[in-house]
């Protein structure tokens, strides 16, 4: 049985993302600790939120490990931005607020988007047992709900805990979000599907690189 559910994670990870890097906290460390150092961008920086019928501005980065974009309010608290937001404007980069999470848009052309979503999948976890001894289990699930609107939480694991980060790509059209796979190509530029077969027998792509995609989506809206 955990054999399955590791390839079954395997090919997830292998279908829809790209696997960056692993994170391990330890038992009774902070996680905390790993809110604070994996954040997109390396400080806080200014950025417009865009309300239902306003604009603010504020510090503002993104935890890839929550999810969650966070903001330093006046007294220096660092804050979890509210769900009523539609969008979060950084210089040289621009975020939905979407069902899926917050998805940056990588490239768009007449409503049609190229996006990416950043996160961290919970993988291995070992129970700690009598005098720290360690045993393995695995789930696949996302972790999720680390910060709250009064800051971040303070929660030390009581297991040891593996992170892996995970990017998802995704291709928006007439109001759906699909994964982008070659299915979902087929499918926005349905018109196109001769020309995407021969393009993507002379460039193969690798639909886990963001390399590969934004040359296959530059093509397609060529």
């Amino acid at each position: 049985m955990k054999r399955i559910v590791i390839l079954s994670a395997l090919l997830l990870i292998g279908i829809e993302s790209t696997c960056q890097d692993h994170v391990v906290v330890k038992a009774g460390e902070d996680i905390n600790n790993l809110l604070r150092s994996n954040y997109l961008f390396p400080e806080f920086m200014t950025a417009r939120v865009l309300l239902k019928n306003e604009t603010i501005v504020a510090k503002m980065n993104y935890n890839a490990l929550s999810g969650q974009m966070e903001f330093i309010d006046p007294a220096g608290e660092i804050l979890v931005l509210k769900s009523n937001a539609h969008a979060v404007v950084f210089p040289g980069h621009f975020f939905k607020q979407t069902s899926k999470g917050y998805l940056e848009v990588l490239a768009d052309d007449l409503g049609i988007e190229l996006l990416i979503h950043r996160r961290y999948r919970l993988g291995d976890v070992k129970k700690v047992g009598a005098y720290g001894t360690v045993s393995s289990t695995t789930s696949i699930d996302t972790y999720s709900s680390i910060t709250t609107d009064q800051g971040l939480t303070s929660l030390t694991l009581a297991d040891e805990k593996t992170y892996t980060k995970i990017h998802t790509y995704f291709i928006y059209a007439g109001g759906k979000y699909r994964v982008a796979n070659k299915q979902a190509f087929n499918k926005v530029f349905g018109k196109q599907r001769q020309g995407l077969e021969e393009y993507l027998k002379k460039l193969p792509v690798n639909f886990s690189s963001e390399d590969d995609l934004l040359r296959l989506f530059r093509f397609c809206t060529e």
